[in-house]
């Protein structure tokens, strides 16, 4: 439990390395026979569980200040992978693993388990892949290889299973041709393709329907810098935005980070917002609503609901039903545990209407959700007097050190 006190934030901070952007790194390491070096290295539960699955192929792991040493060939397929509650390491890995010929399962914990995982069985059964899980839930199972030359890929749950296609059909030795339909999410994609050319693979993509897959690929990258994480930044740029203000370094102006949208959100509305070399500064200004279609960038969304309470008249952010299967049904937490402090909400559909409103006292549920509690802290700058939280550890999923820089900026904690 933690009590979130009213503060002013005036300061500055480096934001962690980007936890999807590391955990796509860690995957295509597994698929190289190269020694990598991963440099700016932030750990954090997703990222950690991420290891853990290529140290069960047998890879040799060395961390060295904030480096991380990826070494060795793979020296055998287990049995059994883990992914704790990481929703990018279970959709992510299951088509990497389809690649070797063995039976193996997948498992998890906590939230993850809650999570449908069923969407990728038309896919690999179409690619050759058995496959199985306990009805739409976790554990599954897959065994290799993967046999076939084209599939189709729903993405209107997630991305993720794509990014983990993507990441694998290089490896085989003949072309493939995935087809795509409701794609979610495409800023992840372009990620996701970005990092994998930066390691010397890459794919055709037309027009996010079909991507044209060489097979034979190598991943030949030995060193390569985890970008600062924008999802991260984003609490303490809206923070500056409703408080006084904020300096937030280590961001790549030029990221194919989907949240890098949080600028021009935060211009849109009208605060002071000033971009520099690796650095973007935000101070307090008069704030107006604003109308954001958030399907491409879903992780904003808690934070985006609080920065919507201080602007003057209804916003309307789109994109609730990517909500649904987060670490929470994250609409329906939103709604529920933000209206307790008095942040007016109403859901209608696909669109949530936030309305200008006063912070009041109260106490919220996370439902274990880094998300809605980090969000929750920064609606806490300007409560009334205090808003406790039941959680405070679950930051730790993605942003470790979230506590220790809110104090740093001046936020309040008991």
């Amino acid at each position: 439990m933690i009590k979130i006190l009213r503060s002013k934030i005036n300061g500055s901070i480096t934001v962690p390395s980007s936890k999807s952007i590391m955990q796509r790194a860690i995957a295509i390491s597994l698929l190289s026979n190269r020694k990598i070096i991963l440099k700016n290295i932030s750990f954090c539960e997703d990222s950690n569980n991420s290891i853990n699955v290529i140290k069960k192929f047998g890879k040799k792991i060395i961390i060295d200040e904030n480096n991380i040493v990826i070494d060795g060939k793979i020296e055998g397929i287990p049995n059994e992978i883990n992914c704790g509650e990481s929703g990018l390491c279970v959709r992510m890995f299951t088509p990497i693993i389809s690649l070797f010929s063995k039976k193996i399962k997948v498992n998890g914990k906590g939230s993850i388990l809650k999570r449908p995982v069923g969407f990728f069985e038309s896919t690999l059964k179409e690619l050759g892949v058995g496959f199985k899980c306990n009805n739409n839930f976790l554990p599954l199972e897959v065994k290799g290889p993967i046999k076939f030359n084209k599939c189709l890929v729903d993405g209107s749950i997630s991305s993720q299973f794509l990014t983990g296609l993507l990441i694998a059909l290089p490896n085989k030795k003949n072309d493939t041709i995935v087809e795509v339909k409701n794609l979610k999410s495409k800023g992840y994609i372009d990620m996701t393709l970005k990092i994998m050319k930066d390691f010397g693979v890459n794919i055709l993509n037309e027009n996010y329907k079909k991507f044209f897959i060489n097979g034979n690929q190598k991943y030949k990258r030995d060193f390569y810098t985890i970008e600062g994480d924008w999802s991260s930044a984003a609490y303490f740029l809206v923070a500056g935005a409703i408080s006084e203000s904020i300096e937030v370094h280590g961001l790549n102006i030029n990221s194919k980070q989907p949240d890098k949208n949080i600028i021009n959100i935060l211009k849109e509305v009208g605060a002071n917002v000033e971009v520099g070399n690796e650095v973007v500064k935000v101070k307090k200004n008069e704030l107006r609503a604003f109308t954001y279609d958030s399907s491409d960038s879903p992780d904003l969304f808690p934070v985006l609901v609080v920065l919507a309470a201080f602007c003057e008249g209804k916003s309307i952010i789109y994109g609730v039903n990517r909500l649904l299967y987060k670490e929470s049904n994250r609409a329906k937490v939103i709604f529920e545990e933000f209206s307790k402090i008095g942040i007016k909400i109403n859901i209608d559909g696909n669109k949530m209407e936030v309305f200008k409103s006063e912070i009041k006292n109260g106490f919220i549920n996370t439902h274990n959700d880094h998300r809605i509690a980090m969000a929750a802290a920064i609606a806490g700058i300007n409560s009334n007097t205090n808003i406790i939280l039941d959680n405070k550890e679950c930051v730790n999923k993605s942003y470790k050190m979230f506590w220790d820089d809110y104090k740093k900026v001046g936020g309040k904690i008991e």
